[in-house]
């Protein structure tokens, strides 16, 4: 069994896998990072382990993981991915990236994907059918628009995010 954890700028997500499929999947936030993740390694006992973080995060949280699995991989522009990262300035680029495209390759081999990611940014990541992430440009997400046009404009109320559907 694999933990993969995903530390964004808003939220912290976990997911247990086996065999491509979801086993649990986690929500938490920085300040309970360390205990929650601590409780589903004494609780699911996975194997492996792989962090994406696009924040600083906590090393006893890396501790705390190579102390458990077996292997564990912190993502980075150095992580052996399934696809050339034909971007600029990779040592600029989010993990959280890196994550989807590898994530796109899985479920679309073969094909051209546009990813598309909705959180405290909108990004958007081109991979090529011949696997080379092409990039693509980031923006603010919805509750930083909806903050912007608020306090930027005289009239238009704040504007609160309601999700219609469940996050993928």
């Amino acid at each position: 069994m694999n933990l993969c954890l995903d530390f964004g700028n808003t939220n912290c997500k976990a997911a247990l896998v086996e065999q491509d499929n979801f086993l649990h999947q986690f929500s938490f936030t920085r300040a309970t990072a360390l205990q929650a993740i601590e409780d589903i390694l004494l609780t699911y006992r996975p194997e492996n382990a792989i962090l994406s973080s696009v924040i600083k995060h906590d090393e006893q949280i890396t501790q705390l993981l190579e102390n458990h699995c077996k292997k564990v991989v912190i993502l980075n522009e150095k992580t052996n991915l399934p696809f050339f990262n034909a971007y600029g300035t990779p040592e600029q680029l989010g993990v959280d990236r890196l994550a989807l495209a590898a994530g796109a390759l899985k479920v679309f081999p073969g094909e051209n994907c546009l990813v598309i990611c909705v959180g405290t940014a909108i990004t958007y990541n081109y991979i090529t059918s011949s696997k080379y992430f092409r990039g693509g440009a980031i923006s603010p997400g919805p509750r930083l628009r909806f903050e912007s046009l608020h306090t930027q404009t005289d009239k238009l109320p704040l504007l609160e995010e309601e999700m219609g559907y469940a996050p993928v």
